[in-house]
């Protein structure tokens, strides 16, 4: 058998780790984080650390996921909420897109342990309160990019007597570059 050694000597900084990213929560907050990110280094690209960042945290959740015992649709869903959360931006359904995904990944996230001992399911004050603030934020963007869209376009005097470059025909309109 092992010897009292090998049962009481120090986890390593790794085992440690390895100990840390197969909580539940952490898992669940990393899969959430990491596909914002990357979600917000595919909208406003160029930005570097959104991308990766949250490719690193994909992989470690999807690592995490190898170990514990998890619903492939409750990952499934959790990936459908973020999937509508781009389509939001990007599609004009006055909020019903973010209403699906906040839906979608609250499914997710309450089904993806479901079923393991109470101390290997994500806690559902994290669920709701992740679900919530994700939520706000998507309607605080979209609500921005609604308010953006209704603005009549603005038309400054201050061009007047600027140099500009003609890049095709102006008859009767066409397109010009300034600076």
């Amino acid at each position: 058998g092992e010897s009292l050694e090998d049962e009481t000597r120090q986890k390593n900084i790794v085992e440690r780790f390895l100990d840390m990213i197969s909580d539940p929560n952490i898992t669940f907050l990393l899969l959430s984080l990491g596909s914002i990110a990357l979600f917000y280094e595919i909208v406003a690209p160029g930005h570097i650390f959104p991308g990766v960042f949250g490719a690193i945290a994909l992989i470690i959740a999807f690592f995490s996921l190898s170990v514990l015992p998890f619903n492939r649709a409750g990952l499934a869903l959790i990936l459908v909420a973020f999937i509508l959360f781009a389509l939001e931006l990007f599609v004009t359904s006055h909020g019903i897109l973010g209403i699906g995904g906040v839906v979608a990944l609250v499914l997710g996230g309450l089904v993806l342990t479901s079923g393991n001992p109470p101390d290997f399911q994500v806690s559902k004050w994290l669920i709701y309160s992740l679900a919530a603030g994700i939520g706000a934020f998507f309607l605080f963007v979209v609500t921005s990019i609604i308010r953006v869209r209704r603005m009549p376009a603005v038309v400054t005097t201050t061009l007047v007597g600027r140099q500009v470059v003609a890049r095709s025909p102006l008859v009767p309109t066409g397109m010009v570059f300034l600076d």
